[in-house]
């Protein structure tokens, strides 16, 4: 790679005229308005994200499959070139899920794309290793990448190398946060075309409603914005939040509305709850439609009749799910719990159907596929995200009581937890040539209580 390096930067300058041309050729005029872009924005390349895509499948071999994926992101229209490029241009790492067009702002760049893996570091855990070169192209052509089986263990890694010595190295991923391309911290800058500035990544719309400027009359809200403590402010159905750092702001909840049986368990959903309590009838589903990720909890009397509902949803799709519904609360007073990764945590009284109260996302911090346990006797919940963090436990009042941590770099995924015997056992599905690893934490304060290999 270092001898590539070096080639490639020297050969880079005296290619240059010859290579002007050799990128756009084939291509439509819509690059040239895109490397402009990037030339505005002083980035290196651009990145557009065009979804997830069956990993067994090879593009460069499947030209009908190729076409149909690329129609179905639909970003043709916008970036017309995309289906002009040819299957020598196209970048496939085995079992690859996640589906790029990288085209480099120059069209005399100098591009190359190695496998990678990771190997186990002492003082960091793992590093990044770069291996063998798998595509090279002098003519700074857009090109597609097909790449990571996983959604934090990058396989490839790219690097644009320009004549003036600038140099890119980057591993193109997911953010598990938003669905969003996770661009470099450091170096030259990469322009993310498929994030648009006026998109929606939280599922809530808000119109033209201003929050800076909004006039409350007459209202008094007493001693609640004594800036001195955080707390929530409930207004028919809005939740606000006072923070020192934040003052007040609008935690989104899930869209209200009733629903009847049919819609919430139609055709292709995933029903996540059935359950009766007293006369009321509790259904949750989950479904994948060309809007993401949609979650939507009806409350039934007489088995159909809706009382209340409410529909949360993610505007992308990943290989984890990003919603969740569930019972919480005590046997006594249950209460019926919905989760989604950009939103937070709401608690949902199933008489009434108001929201009791937000964890919000950003305090939460929890990664997608989530599991769960709750105490019935006390009404604590226990949560853990597949890609983190460890167990949390929140209270039946919305706090975060502890935040559990393996103190293990080799303990990682966490998929399932139970409580026992005064503990919340919890099973992971990272790497262990023995078995699994499965912790046990104190469901008190959520200290270590116990190790083993299952």
């Amino acid at each position: 790679m270092k001898q590539f390096l070096k080639r490639t930067i020297a050969g880079a300058a005296c290619l240059a005229m010859a290579l002007l041309f050799a990128g756009s050729a084939s291509a439509k005029g819509d690059i040239f308005t895109q490397r402009q872009i990037l030339a505005d924005e002083d980035c290196i390349c651009g990145v557009i994200f065009l979804g997830y895509v069956d990993g067994e499948k090879y593009l460069a071999d499947d030209e009908e499959y190729r076409m149909q994926v690329l129609e179905n992101s639909g970003y043709t229209e916008e970036f017309e070139f995309l289906t002009e490029i040819p299957s020598d241009r196209i970048v496939e790492t085995d079992w690859g899920a996640e589906l790029y067009c990288i085209y480099p702002r120059r069209a005399d760049a100098v591009v190359a794309v190695n496998a990678c893996g990771y190997e186990e570091s002492e003082e960091n855990g793992y590093d990044l290793v770069v291996g063998e070169m798998m595509f090279e192209s002098r003519s700074g052509a857009p090109f597609l990448l097909r790449c990571n089986i996983s959604d934090i263990m990058n396989d490839c890694q790219v690097s644009i190398f320009n004549p003036d010595g600038t140099v890119l190295n980057w591993s193109p991923s997911i953010s598990l946060n938003d669905g969003s391309v996770v661009l470099p911290q450091e170096g030259p800058a990469v322009y993310d075309a498929s994030r648009k500035p006026e998109a929606d990544y939280g599922g809530t719309d808000y119109g033209d409603t201003d929050y800076g400027n909004t006039d409350y009359g007459d209202t008094d809200y007493g001693d609640m914005n004594d800036g001195d403590i955080d707390h929530d402010r409930y207004d028919n159905g809005t939740i606000w939040h006072w923070s020192l750092t934040d003052g007040w702001e609008v935690y989104p909840t899930p869209d209200a509305g009733l629903l009847s049986y049919e819609e919430v368990v139609g055709d292709g959903n995933t029903i996540l709850l059935d359950c009766s309590i007293a006369d009321r009838r509790i259904v949750a589903s989950r479904s994948f439609e060309a809007d993401g990720e949609i979650l939507r909890v009806g409350c039934y009397e007489y088995e159909t009749d809706p009382v209340w509902g409410y529909c949360t949803s993610v505007n992308y799709v990943t290989e984890l799910t990003a919603t969740e519904a569930f019972l919480g609360g005590t046997a006594q007073n249950p209460a019926v719990m919905i989760q989604n990764t950009d939103q937070g945590l709401y608690k949902v009284n199933i008489w009434t159907g108001e929201v009791e109260w937000i964890l919000p996302a950003k305090e939460l911090q929890m990664s997608g596929c989530i599991s769960y346990a709750v105490d019935d006797s006390t009404g604590m919940i226990y949560m853990c995200g597949y890609y983190g963090p460890d167990p949390v436990a929140i209270s039946p009042d919305g706090d975060i009581r502890w935040r559990a941590n393996a103190d293990n770099d080799d303990i990682y995924w966490p998929y399932h937890l139970s409580l026992e015997n005064g503990v919340v056992v919890t099973r992971y599905g990272g790497y262990c040539e023995y078995g699994e690893f499965v912790v046990a934490y104190r469901q008190s304060d959520g200290k270590n209580e116990w190790m083993d290999i299952w």
